[in-house]
């Protein structure tokens, strides 16, 4: 479908088709080759979308694969041992125990011992005495664990701070390594664009200016600079196609039925109870907006922002809870997203903190409402907050779900949530790798306290959890 756009613009550039060779062959020229590239790289690696995956990531798993030139180096203490079921990879140190199934120890040992600290993956596969099915398993097995390419995430990180774009830190080996290298192209984007971002006036007046600049910032991080890195986003639209820098204007269309509301075509974004329906209630209760949990239309200053509703569409299994954002896309739509950052672009440059922190508030709900693009819109609105955060706060913050409540709690229930996120969540004046534990440690005590809000059994016991231990319930994002 894409294609066939682009295929016509190009028509309508050239045309009419009545020409002589030399103009048909400007029109090859003129087609966007690296975007059908894309799509069939899209195609080939089309992910099966199951109930229940974990498409935000709060899982751990390694998604960063190693590269060719990777200099690889393994924990110090690895070791090669042979148990009753075959060769293991065992690292004391770091409390690993790892079968290597269908491998010879010697193999094993051949491979750590290629393995110098100086010499690339690319070198290690032309190794004498080094068996390609024993390196490929070694690395499917200890690559992240135990076996690391510490130069290549310390290039990567340095480009933009890996726990700044994920959703729920954990180790760097879980980001895909192109979409980290394309965030970076994002971030280098849009600090190049500041100048543009943070005029509150052109962004009232001409916010075409600034979408320009998120549509290239999309293309960025769906392709890379050399439009040669390609990213699939993990939210489930993307499993359908994916359309780099386009923006999403069709209106979602529904119907009543005797069964309930139908999907009939157009956008809807998943509002689902991540979490649980009992912590949601419990942190809507807290936030003072309990009738987040139910369907509602947003409203704000005579704006549409959208609606929450339940309805299914032909291939679901059941209704569930969907966002429809608002459609058409309009002038004042883009003016009140943008003119939202720019006035936090102002603020920190001001020093403002409360301010910078409340417009990125406003500006984050804003654009995940708008959805403007088919998919990557939480990580493009989120490097923006964490480049506006980096100046008035000395770093930016992970993802986290804040997506998802910005669909659908009020403006000022959300302001209150974002603050909390960002006082629990913004760690400054650590290393790299320090900053990676002391978040993932607090992902972990956030998510034990979901969890045991999920099985309280009522509202009354899930807010009593909370009460217990106030500073790990804003790690959950509970905020008064």
């Amino acid at each position: 479908m894409h294609l066939a756009l682009y295929s016509r613009r190009v028509a309508r550039a050239v045309a009419p088709w009545n020409m002589d060779f030399a103009d048909r062959t400007a029109a090859v020229l003129a087609f966007p080759w690296e975007v059908l590239s894309y799509q069939e790289w899209l195609a080939a690696n089309v992910r099966a979308a199951t109930p229940g995956s974990d498409y935000l990531f709060g899982e751990a798993k390694r998604r960063l694969a190693p590269a060719d030139a990777d200099v690889l180096v393994s924990a110090e203490d690895l070791a090669v041992c042979d148990g009753r079921d075959g060769t293991h990879l065992v690292s004391s140190r770091l409390g690993a125990d790892l079968p290597l199934a269908d491998v010879e120890s010697g193999g094993a040992r051949a491979v750590l011992a290629a393995m110098d600290g100086e010499r690339p993956l690319a070198a290690l596969r032309e190794t004498a005495g080094v068996a390609p099915s024993a390196l490929a398993k070694v690395l499917e097995v200890g690559f992240g664990l135990v076996i690391f390419a510490p130069a290549a995430v310390a290039a990567l990180d340095a480009e933009v701070p890996g726990v700044e774009i994920v959703r729920h830190p954990g180790s760097p080996y879980e980001i895909d390594r192109a979409y980290w290298r394309n965030m970076g192209d994002v971030r280098r984007a849009l600090a190049d664009a500041r100048e543009t971002l943070a005029d509150v006036e052109l962004a009232e007046t001409d916010p075409a200016r600034a979408l320009g600049v998120f549509r290239r910032a999309h293309v960025l991080a769906l392709m890379g600079r050399d439009l040669d890195s390609f990213y699939r986003p993990a939210s489930p639209i993307a499993l359908r196609g994916a359309a780099p820098g386009a923006l999403l204007r069709s209106a979602p269309e529904l119907v009543e039925t005797p069964g309930g509301t139908r999907f009939v075509a157009g956008p809807r974004v998943h509002a689902s109870f991540v979490g649980g329906e009992a912590y949601h209630r419990a942190l809507y209760t807290v936030l003072g907006d309990p009738e987040a949990a139910q369907p509602r239309c947003h409203v704000d200053d005579g704006l549409d922002w959208g609606r929450v509703v339940i309805a299914r569409a032909e291939q679901d299994a059941q209704a569930g809870p969907w966002f429809c954002p608002p459609r058409p896309l309009s002038v004042a739509h883009f003016a009140a997203v943008f003119g939202a950052l720019a006035a936090a672009e102002q603020a920190a440059d001001a020093g403002d903190r409360a301010t910078a922190v409340r417009e990125l508030a406003a500006f984050h709900q804003r654009f995940v409402r708008l959805h403007p693009f088919r998919c990557a819109n939480q990580c493009l609105a989120m490097s923006a907050v964490n480049q506006v955060l980096r100046r008035s706060h000395g770093a930016g913050m992970p993802h986290l779900v804040l997506d998802h409540f910005a669909l659908r709690v009020t403006p000022a229930a959300y302001r209150k949530l974002f603050a909390n996120a960002v006082a629990c969540y913004v760690v400054t004046g650590r290393s790299s790798a320090s900053r990676f534990a002391e978040l993932a440690e607090r992902k972990r005590r956030a998510f034990a306290c979901i969890n045991r809000i999920a099985t309280a059994g009522s509202l009354g016991g899930a807010l009593a959890i909370v009460a217990e231990d106030l500073n790990v319930a804003r790690l959950a994002l509970f905020a008064s």
